[in-house]
């Protein structure tokens, strides 16, 4: 099932981000950091080549390796249980 470009762009709004993503076609996610102060501080980590590589992210809150795709991987698998303990509606009204 494809959604309309309207439709993620509602799911995109209806999220808190901490991070922009880019999601592709346009879209990045609204977050606190912007894409270009995330690829700069994903090249100050000096993550090595991961082309072809599966990758699990344990920690995954700060996101830089789900943007895997910089450094080549091929899959990544994310781990994080803090968010499951947050109250993201309580944060959203701040």
């Amino acid at each position: 099932m494809t959604l309309s470009r309207e439709r993620m762009e509602d799911a995109v709004r209806s999220v808190v981000w901490f991070h922009s993503i880019d999601l592709g076609d346009g879209l990045v996610t609204p977050g606190v950091k912007s894409v270009t102060q995330l690829d700069q501080e994903l090249r100050a980590f000096r993550i090595p080549d991961l082309q072809d590589k599966t990758v699990l992210d344990i920690g995954a809150w700060m996101v830089f390796l789900l943007r895997g795709g910089e450094a080549g991987a091929r899959r990544v698998v994310a781990l994080d249980h803090y968010v499951w303990s947050i109250d993201l509606a309580v944060i959203g009204r701040r």
